[in-house]
């Protein structure tokens, strides 16, 4: 009878730590049959939380998130900012909570060319989508050091509209790693690249970004509003966008987007962190305790 109720047992554990693992889609555990989305809710009410991710446990929960392990060279895309990183699988970490870090490398040699750095990058690219009429929040904890760009921010799911930036790009946070007390934010659409334009926001924190603080937007086609730990940082309402890709009026943020999380590196030809001295630092992360959709 024991022998036949231990394997039971140990069934039972891995089943339970799963369900506690994983980012659930209003607060539900994802079936085997549909990755997790928003739009899986049922008729959902002002303040629902849609989806969120806690990372519990040790392992990134892949029915959400993917790992980025890329470098690119080309300027107009999601990694074209002259970066120093190869964002490398290892360097994303899932402890009761997410890391991100950044290590310096004797040299990590990739596709013929060497780098100084590695990095961790995850994103909810065809597995989780936003759309209009949500707020998107996470909780995060930033390093601070020379070139250091931590970043929560979203892209379009289909490029409707065209390459980026026809497609638009929100940026909820960022921050340029010598500026420990002052975050920032974005929205990028217009012409195609390098033409392209973009609004920003500039967010002071209250205290270090070395301490936990909530960054949140909330997204209507009509405006879309900062938010640093509760407090309303800045809005732009549909006036201020435009897309050469389409003539409707909240063209292009009126279409489903993905999230990404990322510690990138700048380079001494990234626009972003230029001014910086060198990098002095070895180790750095960037942590996050959970990341939300709320129905407005």
């Amino acid at each position: 009878m024991k022998k036949r109720l231990l394997p039971l047992l140990f069934s039972l554990i891995l089943i339970f730590a799963f369900l506690f693992s994983a980012c659930t889609p209003d607060e539900t555990p994802p079936s085997d049959s549909a990755s997790p989305s928003p739009s899986d809710s049922v008729t959902p009410k002002s303040g629902d939380v849609l989806w969120e991710c806690n990372f519990s446990g040790s392992k990134l929960d892949m029915s959400s998130w993917n790992i980025t392990t890329a470098y690119t060279h080309t300027a107009a895309n999601a990694n074209g900012n002259a970066e120093a990183q190869y964002y490398h699988t290892d360097n994303v970490i899932v402890d009761d909570g997410l890391i991100l870090f950044a290590q310096r490398t004797s040299s990590y040699s990739h596709l013929h060319s060497n780098f100084q750095f590695t990095s961790g990058k995850i994103s909810t690219q065809n597995k989780v989508s936003v759309s209009p009429g949500s707020r998107i929040e996470a909780r995060i904890k930033l390093p601070v050091g020379n070139r250091l760009w931590p970043a929560f921010w979203m892209l379009s799911v289909n490029d409707t509209y065209g390459t980026w930036p026809l497609s638009g790009e929100i940026d909820i946070m960022e921050n340029r790693g010598d500026q420990a007390n002052k975050t920032s934010g974005a929205i990028h659409f217009g012409n195609p690249w390098p033409g392209n334009q973009y609004k920003d926001v500039s967010q002071s924190t209250a205290g270090s970004i070395t301490s936990w603080h909530t960054y949140a937007v909330e997204w209507e086609t009509t405006q879309i509003r900062w938010y640093v730990d509760g407090k309303l940082i800045e809005a732009y309402t549909q006036s201020a966008w435009f897309t050469n890709g389409s003539t409707k009026d909240a063209a292009p943020f009126d279409k489903d987007f993905y999230i990404i999380l990322n510690l990138a590196v700048g380079s001494n030809s990234t626009k972003f962190t230029s001014g910086s001295a060198a990098a002095a630092w070895d180790y750095a992360e960037m942590n996050v305790e959970y990341v939300r959709i709320i129905k407005l």
